[in-house]
């Protein structure tokens, strides 16, 4: 099994996050997998490790594309939160 390692939050990283979810009131970002979902599309971006979203790899929550890692990784929190956005 993959490991995944999730960059501890800087006040720089948060900034550029807040930054990020300002300009796109449709995205939500998932700290315990590093990941912003986008709730129009249910879509899920990778945040770089400055904290900006990889719009460049998109990866559908609804049609399958996430690997186990990813989903075992979401922490309950997250995972809650995801629920009620897609399957409520």
């Amino acid at each position: 099994m993959t490991k995944i390692y999730i960059k501890p939050m800087t006040t720089d990283f948060m900034k550029n996050v807040e930054s990020i979810l300002k300009d796109n009131p449709a995205l939500s970002y998932l700290e315990s997998v590093g990941s912003y979902f986008d709730q129009t599309s249910n879509t899920i971006y990778p945040a770089f490790d400055s904290g900006r979203c990889d719009y460049e790899n998109p990866i559908s929550l609804t049609e399958e594309e996430v690997s186990d890692d990813w989903w075992n990784a979401l922490s309950d929190f997250d995972a809650q939160f995801l629920q009620r956005k897609i399957w409520n």
